[in-house]
């Protein structure tokens, strides 16, 4: 079964630690890619709504348009058969994707 690695980094709003990573990694089936996609693209659309965006910088499209971009690449790289991993920028965030598949898992 093909497995997906999505790797958030995000900068943490901490005065004492201003440069500092919070970093979360994912490993998932193509049903729970599907869930943290749309559970995310909501959450982004909410900040946007209602905290560091109001001057508008991004709207809701963009953030579809790179959840859709993020959807594309996972889909070409299983395609393509390709275990190379892609990173992407969504608001403050770097969401990094790469397919797991299954002989590189019993690697």
């Amino acid at each position: 079964m093909v497995k997906y690695d999505i790797t958030v980094r995000s900068l943490l709003k901490n005065d004492s630690k201003p440069d500092e990573f919070v970093v979360r990694r994912y490993i998932m089936d193509a049903n729970e890619v599907s869930q943290w996609i749309s559970q995310t693209m909501a959450e982004c659309k909410a900040v946007l709504c209602f905290r560091e965006y109001h001057s508008q910088e991004v709207t809701e499209d963009e953030i579809t348009a790179q959840f859709n971009e993020i959807v594309e690449a996972i889909n070409a790289l299983e395609q393509a058969h390709e275990t190379k991993s892609l990173t992407f920028k969504v608001l403050k965030s770097y969401v990094t994707v790469q397919v797991i598949f299954p002989e590189e898992e019993s690697i």
